[in-house]
This record gives C-alpha cells, structure tokens and sequence, in this order.
C-alpha cells in the first residue's frame, strides 16, 4: 500500500514531513524555478514532455469473468433517517484533521443534517490486521481507507461493496487518472473512489553526480547503467556505506515497479495464477540481488541517512520528494528520471481510496460520505494542506500543480508510464512475503534462484486460501 516510507514522499499519517501549503507556496515558488527534470536520454524536460516514441504501455487488469452492467442507483438528495456513520480515515495529519473539524464536517452536515460522522484517525501500520478483526466480529467501518494494492482482497473477502451503481450515476470517474481509478477496480466493478495516488519514480541528486563525473543532466537509461553508476556513486567509510549509489531497501515499494520493467507481473491479468515462476521474474530478482550483493550499492540491514540529506544518490521517491529536497536547502539538484525501459518502461503507481463497507447497513449515505469527501473542492484543499498533487484531473490545472514542476512532472510520469497492480484476492499476504523475498536476498545473500519457488510456493498458497 501507499503507507511505505520512501525518499521525501508524503508520509501516511504524517503531513510535517510536508509542511504547510503558505510555506510550500512561498519557498517552493521560488526555490523550484531552477530544479531540471530529466527526460529518458538525458535530455532537460520541458514543461510538456517531448515527442518520444511511445512506451510500452501496461495492460489494464483483465476481470475474472464478463460482469452484467451494473444498474444504476439513485440515491436522495438529503437523507432522511437519522444515521450515524463509522468512518477510518488513513493519510492525514494535524493540519488535515483541523480542516476536518472546522471546515469539512460543518460542511458535510449542512448538506446531511441527519447524518452523525464519528471518525477514527487510523495509520496503516496494522490496519488490516483491525479491520480483519472488526469484520469478524460483524462491525466493519462504514467507510474506510483502502490500500494500493489492497481492491482485489477487499473484494473477495467481501470487506468493501461495489459500488459500481452509485459510480454509474455520479459520472465523475472520468476525473481521475487511469492509473488511480484502476486501483479501484477488481472485476470489472469498483470498489472505491481515489484519494491519494503517485507514482514511484527514480530521482537522483546532481551534486552527486557531479562530483562522481557523472552528468548531472543524465539518468541512468538501463539496469546495468543504474547499477554501474550506483557503484561509482557509492562512498564507503570502513566497512560501512556512507552514502548509497541507489537507496534500495527491503521494503517493496521501492522496488516492485522493477518486476513490470523486466516485462513481468505477480499475477496472471485475472489474478488467478502466481507468477514469479517465470523468466521476467528471474531478471527481477537478480537485479535485486546485484544491488545489494554484487555491487553493494546499500546496506541491506538499512540505510545510513535520506536521499534529501545527501546519503542517498540515487532513489525510488514520491512527489513528496521536491519539498523535502527543499526544506533541506538543495533543491537545484533534484533529477528526476523517467522509468527505465528493460522489456517494458512502466512504474508503479500507489493509490489509497475511500470505500464503503460491505457490512453497512447504510450504504446510501456511506455513499454520500465518499462522493462529499472526494469531491474537486475537497481533494484540491486536502492536497494543498498535505503537500501533495491529487488524482483528479481537473486538479491538475490549479497553480499550486501546475506552477510545481516536481508535481506537474511526477504527474507526467505516472499519466504516461504508471500502472497500478493487477487485483488479486491474496495482495495483503503477497506485500509481506515480497518482503520476505527481498531479505532472503539482501540479508542472507541467497541467489533469486533459490528463493523465487518458495516465493512462489507462499503466494500460490495465500491465493488459494483466498481463493476458496
């Protein structure tokens, strides 16, 4: 899910490590007026990317059988009948939450004067765990944060409705981005409505390069240039990395998006099948291994320091990247590379979503909740506090997107190479046997030869658990 702490990217649950939106839209104005972003080649993007030849574009998930259109479904203006509403929210942070009190929820009840919100600030460190334990117990949230990865399960464990019938009726889906919006999907019907999305992006910092006669205004176009300058760029002190070419950790989201560039998935397009068996997936975990055993480019039992203070050279970031660079005072030399091409150029793109629980009682006005919190004015001024760019189209015009090249060109990224994971019902087991897989590599320094059928074995064991 989205709540993996990366490089400089929005943490969950955490807006400090943004700042405020006064502070972003005075400093950052002008600190980013310098910042270059690179293009594949080497070449300094322009504000509209250049003409390129068209990358290999990721296939939308394929749903598990040819679902009937959903009917439509009308729901009244205001609610009539006096209704309490369980909601978990994830992604916020006190700034948000004062928004919440003073301004959204007075809002929302002048609308829905019948409906009582009781909200529950969650984090994502063992939410699934709660919320498995809450729907066995009958009580389920009536809406509550999903996961990047997380639709798939969510559906058939039959935690989140599909709400497919209210969508058809509201007719915004076409707002946000493809990317974000397939995150919500899971057999041709959807499951929730986005909130947070970005991609994960391989940033640099230029000084490095420069002082490793590296040109600053070029990024790595392969895995083995990748791994080539992250072994020029690493510096050692003892046995110790002082600062890492390329900032891997065990942690899967900053590495998962290398599984699509080798032409690979976790699972078939329906999420029926385990597919780490295969000759793409081989590459992958090779590539993992190189970094940490062949060319020990990172310490596999954790970095030293952050990319934005200078122990990291080389990156997997959110858009969060650009103010953390900033508030560190070196912005000038963020580069921001777009994805590598192996046999496919594409990355990851973590979306968080709102959803409604399968266990309500009032779906109608867990409905009206969602479609309220996720509307343009609500997300425009739920980003703006957060410091992040939002999913929603019409968005991306507003200054504080628009006048932001690291947002405008994270957002360019993920429109043009971003995809998010195919649904598969076992997703919430497969992220920490992901992990598992990595620190056998990493860690213990066993080859991807080795580990990937045990990988296997695990996953195609939760997915048949799942699956029953």
């Amino acid at each position: 899910m989205a709540g993996q702490e990366q490089a400089g990217q929005a943490v969950n649950g955490d807006d400090n490590v943004l700042g405020s939106v006064s502070a972003r839209r005075g400093v950052l104005a002008s600190a980013v007026a310098g910042v270059a972003v690179v293009a594949c080649g080497g070449d300094t993007a322009p504000a509209a990317p250049a003409a390129k030849a068209e990358p290999t574009k990721a296939p939308a998930p394929a749903p598990t059988a040819a679902p009937a259109a959903p009917a439509a479904k009308t729901v009244p203006t205001v609610i009539s009948a006096q209704t309490e509403l369980q909601v978990w929210i994830n992604d916020h942070g006190p700034q948000v939450q004062k928004w919440w009190d003073d301004e959204l929820m007075p809002a929302f009840k002048k609308e829905q004067p019948n409906i009582k919100v009781v909200v529950k600030w969650e984090n994502w460190t063992g939410v699934a765990d709660r919320l498995n334990a809450v729907m066995v117990a009958g009580s389920l949230p009536d809406v509550f944060t999903g996961g990047a990865e997380w639709v798939g399960s969510m559906a058939g464990k039959k935690m989140a409705l599909d709400i497919s019938p209210y969508v058809k009726v509201w007719g915004e889906s076409s707002d946000f981005t493809e990317p974000a919006m397939n995150a919500t999907m899971s057999g041709g019907k959807n499951f929730g409505v986005p909130v947070t999305s970005d991609a994960r992006v391989l940033v640099y910092r230029k000084d490095l390069f420069r002082a490793a006669g590296l040109d600053p205004e070029k990024q790595p176009t392969s895995w083995e240039e990748l791994l080539d300058w992250g072994r020029r760029l690493t510096k050692t002190e003892g046995d110790k990395i002082a600062v890492s070419g390329y900032g891997m950790t065990t942690n899967w989201s900053s590495w998962c998006a290398y599984m699509y560039q080798a032409g690979g998935d976790y699972v078939t397009a329906d999420g029926a099948k385990v597919t780490v068996d295969t000759a793409p997936a081989q590459d992958w975990g090779q590539f993992i291994w190189d970094v940490f055993n062949k060319f020990k480019l990172a310490d596999p039992k954790g970095l030293q320091g952050a990319f934005e203070t200078g122990q990291q050279a080389m990156t997997e970031a959110g858009p969060g990247v650009g103010l953390a660079m900033q508030k560190n005072g070196g912005l000038e030399n963020l580069g921001i590379a777009t994805p590598i091409k192996r046999k496919a150029q594409q990355t990851a793109v973590f979306t968080n979503w709102l959803c409604v629980g399968a266990q309500t009682k009032v779906p109608d006005a867990s409905w009206k909740f969602v479609e309220f919190y996720t509307r343009a004015a609500n997300m425009q001024k739920f980003h703006e506090l957060r410091g992040s760019p939002p999913p929603r189209k019409s968005l991306q015009s507003q200054a504080y997107v628009k006048d932001n090249p690291v947002f405008r060109r994270f957002g360019e990224i993920a429109g043009q190479y971003g995809r998010a994971f195919t649904p598969s019902c076992a997703w919430t087991d497969f992220r920490q046997q992901l992990i598992d897989f990595n620190k056998e590599l990493a860690e213990k320094q066993r080859t991807a030869k080795d580990v990937l059928p045990e990988l296997g074995r695990d996953m195609a064991k939760s997915l048949g658990d799942c699956s029953k």
